[in-house]
């Protein structure tokens, strides 16, 4: 994406956030700390998609009215965190094309990702990254 690369990982993210969740109901914030320079190009673009994605799912399964997004570094792990208050994962065994292709993007950078119910109720991934 064109942001990604002219300005960096939290402005390009900051900028999805806005187009995605702008025309929603949903209430989101986005906090950010840690990150002063830019990271691998492989890396930055799998962030973005991961959360292209995470975003995408909120939007379309959750019936969330607010989301949680922070992205941070911590010692040498980059740590994603998507928090949502809608109605939370649904049970069944089989994975969306989604959830798979987060999990193909983190198999090329080492990332793991975990999900699970969110104290608010709704849905909290995070993912873990080392950098």
């Amino acid at each position: 994406p064109r942001a990604l690369e002219e300005f960096g990982l939290t402005p390009a993210l900051e900028d999805m956030l806005e187009n995605s969740l702008g025309n929603t109901d949903i209430e989101f914030e986005f906090e950010h700390f840690g990150i002063t320079n830019r990271l691998k190009d492989n890396i930055e673009i799998a962030i973005y998609r991961i959360s292209q994605e995470l975003i995408n799912n909120v939007i379309k399964h959750s019936k969330a009215t607010k989301v949680n997004f922070q992205l941070f570094k911590t010692g040498s792990n980059l740590i994603l965190i998507v928090e949502d208050n809608g109605k939370g994962l649904e049970n069944n065994k089989k994975r969306g094309i989604g959830l798979m292709n987060i999990s193909s993007r983190l198999d090329t950078i080492n990332g793991k990702v975990n999900f699970e119910p969110s104290p608010e109720s709704g849905t909290l991934a995070t993912v873990k990254i080392p950098v």
